[in-house]
């Protein structure tokens, strides 16, 4: 089961030392000399090893949200990946005999009741951690004739699949969820013993192409009004385009007020999608120009391509009245029109 995430806090996806107390607010994470990964506590004078690797001359964080060591010849010689606690990223598996431990809660990051196992017999299942016996195990993947060293992996579309030694895939634990370039998933094994798959939005625009391999059709939004009132204006960002002209049929007309006025007060509206600024006196917020309800697709894309044909730069590539209803119809394909000079194109 997939869950859109919207809360505020931040997601911890790893933690050090997680059967440990926390480390206090002075501490520092260092790269010693020796290559170790320690964490260095001034007050108490103590150091704790994270990573006590020998030679490392480099730490980097990647965009997978792996934290890695490097050596001189930047070869990756420890890594977060190989050490799961709770979760497991896009690209990291979950190997024979590793488990994810459930955290107290979403502020207490030590181990709590409940762990997931990929167990040696190459099932993958869930327990109480004080009782791994079969007779208490509350859920499993009932492998049958999975093959040797079968791993749980998690791909960049969200799914969830277990693959032995020969890349075979035994089983799906999920479906395919998502190709969308701008959500990252994850899954935890959650303080009510749940184990889930989440996704992250990581698209801050607020639009996105209506068809990713037809990007002439325009934008749609790529989230609810709901979701716009959990988050402040701050997640949002209102782009100034001069030299447009808009309908003017406005759902408000507010004045007066200045430009940096107008985004805010654009900002702080969940149904304003465009704001008109005329001048100090008056601000037009528009809705879209077709309602999503009422939105036909391959209607919109015909009238679109006919507007575009009506107004080539050469009148002898303008079609003709009767070809104009009959493309409007559908009677006869439209083929892609050549946007005219006089347009300037620019992607949202």
């Amino acid at each position: 089961m997939e869950e859109e995430e919207e809360e505020e806090a931040k997601t911890v996806v790893w933690t050090a030392n997680q059967d440990e107390p926390p480390f206090p607010s002075d501490g520092t994470l260092l790269l010693s000399p020796e290559g170790r990964l320690i964490v260095q506590q001034q007050k108490q004078g103590l150091e704790t090893i994270i990573a006590n690797s020998t030679f490392a001359s480099s730490a980097a964080m990647l965009d997978s949200g792996n934290f890695v060591l490097f050596d001189s010849t930047l070869q990756v010689i420890w890594q977060t990946f190989d050490f799961p606690t709770d979760t497991i990223l896009p690209g990291q598996r979950l190997l024979s005999g590793q488990r994810l431990v459930s955290d107290v809660s979403g502020t207490n990051h030590n181990m709590r009741k409940f762990q997931l196992i990929m167990q040696r017999d190459e099932n993958l299942v869930q327990y109480p951690v004080d009782s791994i016996k079969k007779e208490f195990a509350y859920w499993s993947s009932r492998t049958l004739y999975p093959g040797d060293n079968v791993t749980l992996n998690l791909d960049t579309n969200g799914q969830l699949f277990l693959v032995n030694a020969t890349t075979f895939v035994v089983r799906n634990i999920t479906e395919k969820v998502s190709v969308s370039r701008h959500v990252i998933h994850r899954a935890t094994m959650d303080a009510d013993g749940i184990f889930r798959l989440y996704s992250h939005s990581s698209n801050q625009s607020g639009f996105d192409y209506i068809n990713q391999d037809r990007q002439d059709l325009g934008c749609q939004k790529n989230y609810s009004t709901d979701f716009c009132i959990t988050k402040s204006k701050q997640n949002f960002d209102v782009q100034e385009l001069r030299s447009l002209s808009w309908e003017d049929d406005p759902y408000a007309t507010i004045q007066p007020l200045s430009k940096d006025d107008c985004k805010d007060e654009c900002s702080r509206d969940c149904n304003c999608e465009v704001a008109v600024y005329q001048s100090l006196r008056q601000v037009n917020e528009l809705k879209m120009l077709v309602r999503e309800d009422e939105l036909d697709k391959e209607k919109l894309e015909r009238v679109v391509k006919v507007g575009l044909w009506c107004t080539q730069d050469e009148p002898s590539s303008q079609p003709s009245m009767k070809k104009v209803i009959l493309m409007l119809e559908g009677t006869v394909n439209i083929p892609d029109p050549l946007y005219p000079s006089s347009i300037n194109v620019s992607s949202p």
